[in-house]
């Protein structure tokens, strides 16, 4: 008879089925407690009906979608009236419920661990408090406050909810009451619910910081290397306007003269067209390039966000390449650079080349080994033994 106990994890995607962050974190948590626990995973999928498959030794239930629409398929347009109504409905499913509450009676599992619910929605919530299973919650995002995800609006950071928000969101400040114990991947994003009342018969609340699945390894660039005389600096992600990739390439464009720019990521085609447009001459753009291709030939990355970014994963997949990041005040960005030096953390333009101006005389002298160490932190041992003692704590 097996007496180990059973972790069933709701992701509203799994691999093979990547948008960000949230699931690659899930996999890597059930991949590595698989040696500790029987692992199970529910996740939302594109067909057109449930089915139970095996991913990797994980098992995993993939629901089909109860709603308007799959909420993940880029290549469809839906109308303002067409989101509002998959977003209500996705603030608490019903048909979610029925059919989660069937897997967790037939899984019984020990424990239950939530990451970003989009598909699925809180009612998993409910399904496994009916059977008085503990839950742990990893908040990666703003979802449960701002159905967007990002309280960010017209190029600006949301003080507080506007209407729709604080509607669409009340079923989930309620339900978050049933979960006993929740993560933030940063000290901001945390507060952030904290302070607007949720999870408030919650056990415990702590951040645990994202682990880097990736290793530092070397590539090949596949674009011609500028002139390593001079200091240069990367930017790697979406090319959007919340990322301040824009705001960047403004300060890039007051010292191009003695510092190079390299580009990785794509974006909106036009936006992106606009960007290279005005500043492709100085700059050089790689569209979509591996870490592994890109990290070796920059001198530090630049995480320019407006937008209060949670926990970027790039910011910290730099130290892997003993590679230091200069970063923006918003969001947990302040957590990952802080690690390093606080003197690399900017909040306007004239910081930032002040900054630049620094490294530029410096950085030759740069103590790799310091950010290479730090990277330690970041390691995916760290950060499975960080939410390993969550899941003792909830258990006992």
């Amino acid at each position: 008879m097996n007496t180990r106990p059973k972790i069933l994890y709701f992701s509203a995607l799994y691999k093979p089925y990547y948008v960000g962050g949230a699931e690659r974190i899930t996999e890597t948590l059930a991949q590595n407690f698989m040696s500790d626990f029987d692992v199970v995973v529910v996740s939302t999928t594109p067909h057109h009906k449930d089915y139970i498959e095996e991913v990797d030794g994980v098992r995993v239930y993939r629901l089909s979608n109860t709603n308007r629409y799959w909420g993940f398929d880029s290549d469809m347009e839906y109308s303002s009236l067409e989101k509002l109504a998959w977003h209500t409905l996705d603030s608490y499913n019903p048909g979610v419920y029925s059919r989660v509450r069937r897997i967790l009676d037939n899984e019984r599992p020990n424990l239950v661990h939530s990451h970003s619910l989009a598909g699925l929605s809180v009612s998993v919530w409910r399904a496994a408090k009916s059977f008085n299973i503990p839950i742990v919650h990893t908040l990666h995002d703003y979802s449960l406050i701002c159905p967007r995800t990002t309280m960010f609006r017209s190029e600006h950071n949301c003080k507080k909810q506007c209407a729709e928000c604080m509607i669409l969101s009340i079923p989930r400040k309620k339900e978050s009451e049933l979960v006993d114990c929740v993560i933030g991947v940063s000290r901001f994003v945390l507060d952030q619910h904290i302070k607007r009342g949720y999870f408030a018969s919650a056990r415990e609340a702590q951040v645990v910081h994202n682990g880097n699945t990736r290793i530092g390894e070397q590539g090949a660039p596949s674009f011609q290397t500028p002139n390593r005389e001079r200091l240069t600096l990367g930017f790697l992600g979406r090319l959007s306007e919340e990322k301040g990739i824009k705001s960047l390439l403004e300060v890039h464009h007051q010292v191009a003269d003695r510092v190079n720019l390299l580009v990785g990521g794509v974006g909106e085609s036009n936006y992106v067209k606009y960007l290279k447009r005005i500043y492709s001459s100085a700059v050089i753009f790689l569209d979509y390039v591996q870490p592994k291709d890109f990290y070796p030939y920059i001198d530090a990355l630049v995480v320019p966000s407006l937008w209060n970014d949670p926990f970027p994963t790039v910011a910290f997949e730099a130290y892997s390449y003993g590679i230091p990041t200069i970063g923006r005040r918003r969001g947990g960005i302040p957590d990952i650079i802080n690690k390093l030096d606080k003197n690399l953390i900017f909040e306007t333009s004239d910081e930032l080349i002040k900054i630049l101006r620094n490294l530029n005389e410096n950085i030759k002298s740069y103590d790799k080994n310091k950010v290479l160490r730090i990277s330690e932190y970041f390691k995916v041992s760290r950060f499975i033994e960080d939410v390993r003692c969550m899941y003792k704590s909830v258990l006992n």
